[in-house]
């Protein structure tokens, strides 16, 4: 319930301590500092959940992810927030110089860091989901944590000992009961699951605390009460308890082409989620894709749906009627209902459905077909919504040192140049872009675009 309303949970373990431990959480929400949080970074990319609903007075938000081509010079952080007085607050800041001290660092730390978080967050994710959406993130998460070597709900560790040495296991409580421990010989191979393994600051198992919970390597113990464990991987092994499905997080680039402007907007979504691209409910029209699991790819499947019982699914090598395959040659025609499809030579797909027209492109990058939609005819409607409908604003460039930034609807922004590639049309070329953030370029927040299902 608290996930889904965007509030905090905290569980409240029966000890002699309970009491502190409700005080401190108490004392965690009492003062809300600020609302509907978003960290906005220019130059960055395969990030971490960078929207909070609040932030409390001594907490804290970690974000991680990689910065685009590892130049710092043309980082920016933005912070968007709602300050107590409900009045919007911007903080921003540009990035000049790198602290020494960081390279100091043990490899791999700060990736580790990325992807317990990314981790951690999909499993959140899971529990709101359902059907296929629930299974495609669970098997992100699950092929993180083998890759990393996390404990999480989704493996199992095997710890193994040399021949002749005695081993004890402490095998996982039920709740209210105390921890149980097992000694086994040295030729045996003891497993424990989930979350009933402790670790001290050097990533050894050990035995005791509380049930349910995991003493994090000093490393990663700052960024919360965690609901899995980190595992140096030396003294054992991690194993999946179901076959991974899908890859991790990647991010699609987006362009705003507008006739005015010659530099157009682009912006960046992350993950290989599903996107409304359209919504025409006057005409009951909905087209939603999913996108694939390439950097900066397009979509895997696109989805038209005319009422509730007229529905065609698109793919790179042809469409769906329902559950049906349809073989349609080069420049056949083909009609569902409301839903005229054309199939122009083998890499473009005509869409007319009451009055949109869209055209559905084939492209391939490194050996992967994917999908992009462009909107060749716009309802009349005023009420349509989705990607594809976004209307490209005009701006104007106000200043460009130290940063450079725009000016769009009385609003100023920070942008980067950068590139992307035009889909849009069938021999894609790479185009200057100024890269802004989703909230600006979306002008709602992210979750707005999102689909549930195809």
């Amino acid at each position: 319930m608290s996930m889904q309303n965007n509030g905090v949970a905290r569980r409240i373990y029966e000890d002699s301590d309970a009491d502190l431990q409700l005080k401190g959480f108490y004392e965690e929400v009492a003062t809300p500092l600020l609302t509907d949080v978003e960290m906005i970074y220019l130059g960055g990319t395969n990030l971490t959940q960078t929207n909070f609903s609040q932030y409390y007075n001594g907490s804290e938000i970690v974000v991680a992810g990689e910065i685009i081509d590892n130049n710092i010079e043309t980082f920016t952080l933005q912070v968007v927030a709602i300050s107590q007085s409900e009045r919007k607050v911007t903080f921003s800041n540009t990035n000049r110089s790198v602290d020494s001290s960081t390279e100091t660092v043990a490899e791999g730390v700060l990736q580790r860091v990325w992807a317990y978080l990314t981790v951690k967050q999909l499993l959140e994710k899971e529990l709101l989901l359902s059907g296929p959406e629930k299974e495609k993130v669970k098997g992100e998460a699950l092929e993180l944590s083998l890759k990393y070597n996390f404990v999480t709900p989704l493996t199992s560790m095997v710890v193994t000992k040399p021949e002749g040495e005695n081993t004890e296991v402490l095998h996982k409580p039920k709740e209210g009961e105390a921890p149980k421990i097992q000694r086994y010989g040295g030729s045996s191979n003891p497993v424990s699951r989930g979350r009933s393994l402790s670790f001290d600051s050097a990533g050894v198992p050990a035995l005791g605390g509380r049930p349910g919970r995991s003493d994090l390597p000093a490393a990663a113990g700052r960024i919360g009460l965690p609901e899995f464990a980190i595992l140096p991987g030396r003294f054992g092994y991690v194993r999946p308890t179901s076959t991974p499905r899908r890859s991790a997080s990647v991010t699609h680039r987006f362009l705003l082409k507008n006739e005015n402007q010659s530099t157009p907007l682009c912006f960046d979504i992350n993950g290989a989620i599903i996107l409304k691209l359209l919504d025409h409910p006057s005409k009951e029209v909905y087209v939603n894709g999913e996108l694939d699991s390439v950097t900066n790819g397009g979509f895997s499947r696109i989805f038209i749906h005319a009422g509730s019982d007229q529905h065609v699914e698109v793919e790179p090598d042809g469409f769906r009627q329902g559950r049906t395959a349809i073989h349609q040659p080069a420049n056949d025609r083909v009609t569902t209902g409301r839903i005229t499809v054309l199939r122009h030579q083998y890499n473009e797909f005509h869409i007319a459905v009451e009055d949109v027209r869209l055209v559905i492109l084939v492209h391939e990058k490194d050996g992967n077909r994917f999908l992009w939609a462009v909107l060749r005819q716009r309802p009349f409607a005023n009420n349509i919504k989705g990607v594809l409908a976004l209307k490209p604003a005009d701006y104007e460039e106000i200043e460009s040192s130290p940063s450079t930034k725009l000016k769009i609807k009385d609003r100023e922004i920070i942008v980067i140049s950068s590139t992307a590639d035009d889909y849009s049309i069938n021999k894609p070329v790479p185009m200057r872009c100024w890269l802004t953030s989703t909230r600006y370029a979306l002008e709602k927040p992210l979750n707005d675009y999102i689909a549930t299902q195809l």
